[in-house]
């Protein structure tokens, strides 16, 4: 029973034999079981024996119970899971319930990281790289084209971050590798051919084409889609090394793009350790001091004077009077170039005694004279040692030097300076291999055919004259409306479809307080971003200011507060609710001939409609004073009310049986008037 539920240990009535130690306690208390069953009125010749049979029985059927009802259990509860599971693989959630996930997803991303620095320019470039992946149908493999969703396998380089499918980075691998293979003259293998990132052009080895879906840190492989991480990530800790090396890794979970700078601190001194060791970030713990450097410049005269930096001292940049090589000439330079050439020859005496060197200003021994020892004649077949002053003639045989035709030799005798050009008649093929010609064995036969193969893009012709047969790219730009139908390719006419428009557009709410960056042609079906704020816009009617709402798109909602303008005559406010700038459909009628002509528009057009009649109830007598009754503002006027006028008449027996009027003339109240009817 130790597998048991918790919930099914419980002594819960209606839960098979909840009573079980009770029943325990009756049979082990108070002598032999016939006792104990003459006590609890069990029928008489039930004996022993056949009580602990139906006892052992009464066990088995609880543990069965209890066996099924946990199989029941299970069963359910695997039906529960499964379908939360499909709940989230079908769910689509909207904007705003995404932006909420993303940044609960990115809060928990940045928790090491946020808890050891304060936010920064860093953090926040992470979090925009990061969320542009989280975002649904933002990214986009650049070899299909195609945006990449979030439960699809893909590739991420490993140096422009750049996400594509697996499929099409195995195609693009393929297709780039055999036609390197196909247009190569030699006979290559195929594995040893490298390939590229389409975007960043980075080589690759045939090794590091990928074979299997990996998250980001390449620590899980198939990492299973969960709508509370970023999209392909493991979920864990990224740990790779981070960038400058310093001995750290990354404290972010597994997350796209490049790794934040180091957020660590340690003790470093300045570049030229004259100030005491400060605390510093790990990634920014190079720093200068400020002030001069002081180490010694390669002139070995002065100091560098910059300001405390990295690397060397720069070459020293003060003046002074130098000696060029060979000592002839003398001028201000800076102390970095000490030594310097001047424009003359060295003219010092050679060994010979005879000639002087005519090198330009030099350093060290001017050597031997150049016309002493064995001297070779100009075709250089015959040698022969003579002084120094005298010049070694010609030998008089051919002179039988290659010219630059490099098929025939020169045919003159042994002459001095260069062989002349070669004159030999020979039938030259041009370049594009279909017109041949005699010409002089120096000159190059071009042809007047123009190439008509295409050129890499596919779409238009070679056209220049006596092509060899590599023809250059295309020059021409693409110039092909892209996707998002405002701009166009700017590359070089190329094959296939053209990358996805590079500009970004900036979404913002009406206030234009929040934005957020989309690819360019994906603002017409992006969602504005959520906005916090309050509408500013002024209210069309006379209110100063309205209900406060949200900052949205369109018209503002009609104004729900009261009236309150002062009606005329009376001054009371008006009740009612605002019905000033009402949005009104007018119904234009035209006198139409017949069914052809245009139907009638209808327009909307803002009104001011105008308060209606007072209806505050005024207390007004009526006109012989007898009642009192309450009459909208707008109505109020003397009325009778239709009662007789019982006033008391002159003769003093009888009153006035006029209806209700006004009295003029009494002497006092209760006495009839000059009106009044006559007894």
């Amino acid at each position: 029973m130790s597998g048991v539920p918790v919930y099914l240990k419980g002594r819960g009535r209606g839960r098979g034999r909840g009573n079980a130690e009770q029943n325990k306690a009756k049979w082990t208390n108070g002598g032999d079981s016939e006792n104990n069953v003459k006590d609890n009125g069990w029928k008489n010749g039930v004996t022993s024996k056949q009580s602990k049979k139906e006892i052992s029985q009464t066990s088995i059927n609880d543990k069965l119970s209890v066996d099924e009802a946990q199989k029941k259990f299970e069963a359910v509860s695997s039906q529960h899971q499964q379908a939360i599971q499909n709940v989230l693989e079908e769910s689509q959630f909207s904007d705003e319930e995404e932006g909420d996930i993303g940044d609960n997803v990115l809060s928990t991303v940045f928790k090491s990281y946020s808890d050891t620095i304060d936010h920064g320019e860093d953090e926040e470039k992470a979090r925009e790289d990061m969320m542009y992946s989280f975002r649904s149908g933002t990214a986009a493999c650049l070899v299909c084209i195609e945006n990449i969703k979030r439960e699809e396998a893909i590739w991420s380089c490993k140096v422009c971050y750049a996400m594509f499918h697996i499929p099409c980075i195995q195609k693009w691998v393929k297709e780039g590798v055999y036609q390197q293979v196909y247009k190569s003259d030699e006979n290559i293998d195929a594995k040893s051919v490298p390939w590229h990132c389409p975007k960043c052009r980075t080589e690759f080895s045939q090794i590091e084409c990928p074979t299997r879906y990996t998250c980001f840190c390449e620590k899980v492989i198939e990492p299973k889609f969960d709508p509370w991480l970023v999209p392909h990530s493991c979920g864990q800790t990224c740990g790779k090394n981070l960038k400058p090396e310093c001995g750290h890794t990354c404290l972010l979970l597994c997350h796209p793009g490049p790794c934040p700078p180091c957020p660590k601190t340690v003790r470093v001194t300045c570049y030229c350790q004259k100030q005491s060791p400060q605390i510093k970030r790990c990634s920014a713990r190079t720093w200068s001091c400020g002030q001069p450097c002081g180490h010694q410049l390669t002139c070995g005269q002065h100091r560098c004077q910059n300001p405390c930096h990295a690397g060397d001292c720069p070459p020293c940049t003060k003046t002074s009077k130098q000696h060029c090589m060979c000592s002839k000439s003398v001028a201000v330079r800076e102390c970095a170039t000490p030594r310097w050439q001047c424009d003359e020859p060295c003219g010092k005496r050679l060994a010979c005694g005879n000639h002087v060197c005519e090198k330009v200003c030099h350093g060290g021994n001017c050597g031997p004279c150049p016309r002493s020892g064995l001297r070779k004649c100009p075709c250089g077949k015959t040698e022969d040692s003579l002084p120094c002053t005298e010049d070694i003639p010609t030998c008089g045989d051919t002179c039988g030097k290659m010219l630059d035709c490099g098929i025939h030799t020169c045919p003159e005798r042994c002459h001095t300076g260069p062989c002349g050009k070669c004159l030999n008649v020979a039938m030259k093929t041009c370049l594009c291999g279909q017109r041949k010609k005699e010409l002089p064995c120096y000159k190059d036969y071009h042809c007047e055919t123009k190439c008509t193969r295409m050129r890499d893009c596919g779409k238009h012709q070679c056209r220049r004259k006596c092509c060899d047969g590599n023809c250059s790219p295309c020059e021409q730009t693409c110039n092909k409306p892209l996707g998002c139908k405002t701009h166009k390719c700017a590359s070089r006419c190329h094959p296939g479809r053209c990358y996805p428009c590079s500009n970004t557009v900036e979404i913002t709410c009406c206030c234009k307080m929040a934005r957020i960056t989309v690819p360019c042609g994906r603002e017409k079906i992006t969602k504005p971003p959520r906005c916090h704020q309050k509408c500013r816009r002024p209210p069309l009617c006379h209110h100063l200011a309205t209900i406060p709402h949200s900052c949205h798109f369109g018209e503002c909602p009609p104004c729900r507060l009261q009236c309150l303008k002062q009606l005329s005559p009376c001054g009371h406010p008006c009740p009612l609710m605002c019905h000033s700038a009402v949005k009104v459909k007018i119904k234009e009628n035209l006198n139409v001939a017949g069914p052809w002509e245009g139907r009638p528009t209808i327009r909307e057009e803002i009104q001011d409609k105008p308060c209606p009649p007072c209806r505050v109830p005024i207390p007004i007598q009526c006109l012989g004073l007898h009642e009192t009754g309450n009459f909208p503002c707008s109505e109020v006027r003397p009325y009778s009310c239709g009662r007789p006028c019982d006033r008391l008449l002159a003769c003093g027996n009888h009153t006035c049986q006029l209806p209700c009027h006004q009295v003029t003339g009494a002497i006092e109240d209760g006495k009839a008037g000059d009106n009044c009817s006559p007894c």
